[in-house]
């Protein structure tokens, strides 16, 4: 568990409690970024703040039910125990509907850097298409796999980090209409279950 805050990133991520001892073997989901209605709520635990909130029902949002589900569709709410999670654009946006710039993008790539470096997963699911496809542009990776698997698809990459490497696969957005839990089951468990040796 990390004892201090990551120097670098503004929103500093949710550590579940059994991220370290974790049965998916210390797993870190990514986000796009925070909405905010006014501009006072752009905290750095403003992540943990949302995840508790989820889990204890005062808030109720597709975005951390529906990935959870896919995980574990018995116990959605154990999955964000076990697990870290972070956005990766470093700016807050103001409304739901709220687009990000081409810098504010741009801060997602030293983000992710950051957050593999202090968090050393060993498996990383990005929760966004544009994100996996298109945002996360730079890193020391490698292409090591294509899962295909209930009709829906996404390319393994291998990401080295100072004394670490790691896996990552991508989503579409779990906010999305076509974010399908059931049939995101297959795939993500395929993903967490086949060993490519990262060590």
């Amino acid at each position: 568990m990390l004892k201090k805050k990551i120097k670098g990133i503004h929103f500093q991520p949710w550590i579940g409690k059994n991220y370290e001892k974790s049965i998916y073997g210390k797993l870190l989901l990514l986000g796009e970024s925070h909405y905010f209605e006014m501009k006072n709520q752009d905290r750095q635990d403003a992540t943990s703040i949302s995840v508790g909130k989820h889990l204890s029902g005062e808030w109720k949002s597709p975005f951390f039910r529906k990935p959870g589900k896919a995980i574990d569709p018995q116990d959605w709410k154990n999955v964000w125990h076990n697990v870290a999670y972070a956005n990766l654009i470093q700016e807050g946006m103001q409304g739901s509907k709220g687009q990000p710039t081409t810098v504010q993008i741009a801060t997602a790539n030293t983000a992710f850097d950051l957050l593999l470096k202090n968090l050393k997963p060993k498996k990383v699911i990005v929760l966004s298409k544009r994100m996996w496809e298109k945002w996360l542009t730079g890193g020391n990776c490698t292409h090591v796999d294509d899962l295909n698997e209930n009709g829906l698809r996404s390319e393994v990459w291998e990401y080295k980090y100072l004394y670490g490497k790691c896996l990552g696969i991508g989503t579409c957005h779990p906010s999305a209409r076509i974010f399908s839990s059931d049939q995101y089951v297959p795939l993500i468990n395929k993903f967490l279950s086949t060993d490519y040796n990262i060590k």
